[in-house]
């Protein structure tokens, strides 16, 4: 959209400007309706734990059902084993498991309840029951 030489031409800037303005009045608007606690919260739950190829593909394979309830217990564990100084934590629920690589936030692996009983976990510092 500029013109000849690098030039932005008048159009250009008004349509930055105006798309800035926009986008300045949203946040405006947004930070008016929440207070900075919400805001807080709203960026935690967003930077919860995240889950490795690996994981996604055990949890579709196993059947794990994962919910807004154990998204919130799991993020409450990683937050408890890092306060701990936890690097890999098993997060242990009575029909699922999870293994959490606690410095990336990221879960590396899931298995239900038969898993469960039929594994070793190997390379973990800590466990979290949930």
């Amino acid at each position: 959209m500029g013109s000849l030489d690098g030039l932005t031409s008048a159009k250009d800037l008004q349509l930055r400007y105006l798309t800035t303005a926009k986008s300045g009045m949203q946040v405006a608007a947004r930070l008016q309706a929440t207070n900075f606690s919400d805001l807080l919260q709203e960026k935690q739950i967003s930077a919860g734990v995240e889950f490795s190829k690996h994981a996604l593909g055990r949890i579709k394979e196993r059947g794990l059902i994962l919910n807004q309830n154990l998204m919130k217990e799991l993020n409450e564990a990683v937050t408890k084993a890092k306060e701990k100084g936890a690097k890999e934590v098993a997060i242990i629920g009575t029909d699922k498991a999870f293994i959490v690589d606690v410095a990336h936030n990221r879960v590396v692996t899931a298995m239900n309840a038969a898993e469960m009983r039929e594994s070793i976990f190997t390379n973990i510092d800590s466990a979290v029951l949930i």
